[in-house]
């Protein structure tokens, strides 16, 4: 047996990459492909899960955009036509059964929110349609589980 050499290499540790947390599109709008925790609120089943309060309070003012259904929707009395006081929806294709997302509403949308030159809320908002959704956080209210919106444009799918 003979005594060999031992040579001992020593490397600086080279720094941990930081993940850069995923950034909205190029126009600024997050969607569930651009940010994990928007993916992530998309699919709780929980409207009073603690990461809907953190990402209202996160995100506020800035637009969102997903696939989504109109749960309900109470239109206004006296102009049922041109006004729904608050409409309620939920992430993903409507179901009867069970609900994706926190519970999104939106308070007075009128017909002239669509920018579409009709007279009157057009025809696909009604309850169960599934619509395609962009709009701009506003605020959560843990009491009740309501996670506030600001239409920017919903449009059928």
């Amino acid at each position: 047996m003979t005594d060999g050499e031992v040579t001992l290499t020593v490397r600086e540790k080279e720094p941990a990459q930081q993940q850069k947390p995923q950034q909205a599109d190029s126009n600024g709008i997050i969607t569930a492909a651009n940010n994990p925790e928007f993916a992530a609120l998309l699919g709780v089943k929980d409207p009073f899960d603690s990461s809907v309060a953190a990402f209202a309070e996160k995100y506020k003012g800035r637009t969102i955009e997903f696939d989504g259904n109109i749960a309900g929707i109470i239109p206004n009395d006296k102009h049922p036509r041109y006004l729904f006081d608050d409409t309620l929806v939920y992430a993903g294709d409507y179901s009867t059964e069970s609900v994706n997302g926190p519970s999104f509403r939106f308070e007075g949308i009128t017909w002239s929110d669509f920018h579409d030159g009709s007279v009157g809320i057009p025809a696909f908002v009604r309850e169960g349609q599934n619509v395609h959704i962009k709009a701009t956080v506003d605020k959560y209210n843990p009491d009740n589980g309501i996670f506030k919106l600001d239409l920017v444009e919903m449009t059928e799918r």
